[in-house]
């Protein structure tokens, strides 16, 4: 049986899923004193669309992993009777997640699944056995250059685009650092270590969207769902979501200047 992801979600001319903003529904998520901490990480998946991916490809009691953890978001499973383990390697975004999980569990009217919470590089820590994976994987030094992190558009200085690429990719391990050719070996490394924790039938939903270097359109769907295929797993939905953009996009828009808003929401089984 095919499954329909967000069924309940209108969609644009093009099949795109159109999800809300977030932010309403992701500050009751969050203490307010974390609240200015969580909203700065510059990649966060969408709280509607994980949560779709959870109802369409996992069941109450299974086990879910988030190798690229970031803020949590995926930690919601918890909060839909599945099971939960977090691996992120910045210990700033690892304070935020225990935070939010101490935060919940104040609420008795709640009740969590299991979670657990892995600080470190996941090259080193995977496999881990689980049912499935939900993650949204670095981009390969798109945020950080050498010699200075890269100045995107919207950004007023060298400063701004260095403090946020230093929140996104701190640590000196961070896959997000490396030059193209490294940040691929890295991710082929990660995607197999992936596949090897997961259950028969298992499946890893991976969103991603491409990325502008110059004029030049990044496809990482494209490496992602090559790298799966040579590990045995098979594409079983492929969709997209339109992101509402940032207010400098719109303007971006608006000027002529080409912005990527679509991103790809790529689901893979594990061959038996």
């Amino acid at each position: 049986m095919e499954v329909v992801l967000a069924p309940d979600y209108p969609r644009d001319e093009h099949g795109w899923i159109l999800f809300p903003r977030d932010l309403t529904d992701r500050r009751k998520l969050v203490p307010s004193s974390i609240q200015k901490d969580v909203s700065l990480h510059p990649a966060k998946m969408n709280l509607y669309l994980c949560q779709e991916i959870i109802k369409a490809f996992t069941k109450p009691g299974d086990t879910i992993l988030d190798p690229f953890a970031g803020i949590g978001t995926t930690m919601v499973a918890s909060r839909m009777d599945r099971n939960v383990i977090l691996l992120e390697l910045e210990s700033h975004y690892c304070d935020l997640i225990i935070t939010t999980l101490k935060f919940w569990k104040r609420d008795l009217s709640v009740e969590l699944g299991n979670t657990t919470i892995i600080q470190g590089d996941n090259r080193q820590i995977l496999p881990i056995p689980c049912d499935h994976i939900i993650t949204s994987p670095p981009y390969g030094n798109d945020f950080y250059k050498s010699g200075g992190a890269l100045i995107e558009k919207g950004m007023k200085s060298q400063e701004e685009a260095d403090s946020k690429a230093s929140s996104y990719a701190g640590s000196t391990l961070s896959i997000g650092r490396l030059n193209p050719f490294l940040y691929n070996q890295a991710m082929i490394k990660v995607y197999k270590l992936m596949v090897a924790g997961l259950g028969s039938k298992g499946t890893i939903t991976i969103t991603h969207r491409d990325r502008l270097r110059g004029t030049k359109r990044i496809l990482y769907a494209r490496d992602i769902m090559k790298t799966m295929s040579d590990l045995g797993c098979d594409l079983i939905s492929w969709e997209k979501w339109k992101s509402p953009g940032s207010i400098q996009s719109r303007v971006n828009e608006k000027r002529g200047i080409e912005v990527i808003l679509d991103e790809d929401i790529l689901t893979f089984r594990k061959e038996l």
